[in-house]
């Protein structure tokens, strides 16, 4: 589908050619770990979110085309913001295009797009579409990729994505199943491990996780964490591809109470699954003080400014529904009632 000029932009220069031409394996495109590999262009399909009435998403095509990204291993995975939308984003010439009826969250439309990725693709790229790269960043992070096969899952050297413009080498996870950024650069070369990788910009290996290796039913947020958690369980790595460079915006000011409750919901299903009973309880712990907070917030806000009095409670409210409904199982997009205050639509 053509729209407009960007598509002359998006370029097929390959930075890096492959000497032999690997017939892929159904299942598993990817060498053994401990087998010499060479990942190229033309062996990485490219899976980017598109949401809403944008074409935020345009200039990440253009980095992509700059790159030498052949534009048919592109594909454009498209959550709408309104059910009669005929509306349609940029994809390059070439490129696919997946309309989803409704907005299934981050993980159903990256696994529809990694469905739909052409079977001799030995790795998925994962962008979503305010992700920017540097001019080198990809074939940084396929040098990286090449010196640690052994390593499922890669990140980009991140700035962003933590809400500031600190630069985030992955992260690390607390006692209680609170993820936190690394914000200091890891000693080693091309690569670093780490526990987990910000899900917003990642490359991940044919088989390295399973056909759908995000969990749909999380809708957004700490879909990365258990990302990383399968791609351990498979017997690979997780890390950070250093001087591989991206940008990102983090979208929690847009969504507010709706964020606090997915991320308070997921966050506690996630660490009683993969951390256990003992790190849930202090998850629940914690909870009950941020509620003690937010309680304290509202009571003195209610003598300054009714909004404010309004946020606290509703973030409050936000908060303990999010630890109920993990522990009774309702799982998808957040209620009806947090979605006005967030950018959250079509679900």
């Amino acid at each position: 589908m053509a729209q407009g000029p960007i598509i002359a932009a998006v370029q097929r220069r390959p930075l890096r050619s492959s000497a032999t031409e690997r017939a892929p394996v159904a299942g598993t495109a990817l060498p053994l770990i401990g087998e010499e590999s060479t990942l190229t262009l033309t062996d990485l399909g490219v899976v980017v979110l598109a949401y809403g009435r944008s074409n935020r998403h345009a200039e990440l095509l253009y980095d992509l085309g700059s790159a030498g990204v052949p534009s048919e291993n592109i594909i454009v995975s498209y959550n709408p913001d309104s059910p009669d939308s005929s509306w349609r984003p940029l994809v390059p010439d070439g490129g696919k295009l997946l309309v989803h009826s409704r907005n299934a969250g981050y993980s159903a439309a990256m696994n529809r797009g990694i469905r739909a990725l052409k079977p001799s693709c030995s790795a998925a790229l994962l962008l979503t579409h305010d992700v920017r790269l540097a001019p080198t960043a990809l074939v940084t992070l396929l040098a990286a990729a090449d010196v640690a096969p052994d390593f499922g899952l890669l990140g980009f050297t991140l700035s962003g994505a933590s809400g500031n413009e600190a630069v985030s080498y992955g992260g690390s996870v607390r006692r209680d199943g609170t993820p936190v950024h690394t914000f200091m650069r890891p000693a080693g070369g091309l690569v670093a491990e780490t526990e987990w990788v910000d899900g917003c910009a990642v490359l991940l290996r044919a088989g390295a996780a399973p056909a759908d290796p995000l969990p749909e039913r999380y809708f957004l947020y700490f879909e990365d964490l258990e990302m990383a958690s399968v791609v351990r369980a498979r017997g690979f790595k997780v890390g950070i591809a250093l001087d591989a460079i991206a940008t990102s915006a983090s979208g929690v000011s847009a969504r507010r109470a709706a964020f606090e409750y997915l991320y308070v919901r997921n966050g506690l299903d996630w660490t009683r699954r993969r951390r256990g009973k003992r790190a849930a309880l202090r998850y629940v712990v914690r909870e009950a003080r941020y509620s003690l907070y937010f309680a304290r917030k509202s009571w003195h806000a209610a003598f300054r400014q009714e909004h404010e009095r309004d946020e606290a409670i509703l973030r409050l409210a936000a908060r303990a529904v999010g630890v109920l409904d993990a522990l009774w199982g309702r799982w998808g997009p957040p209620p009806a009632w947090l979605l006005h205050t967030s950018d959250i639509r079509n679900v």
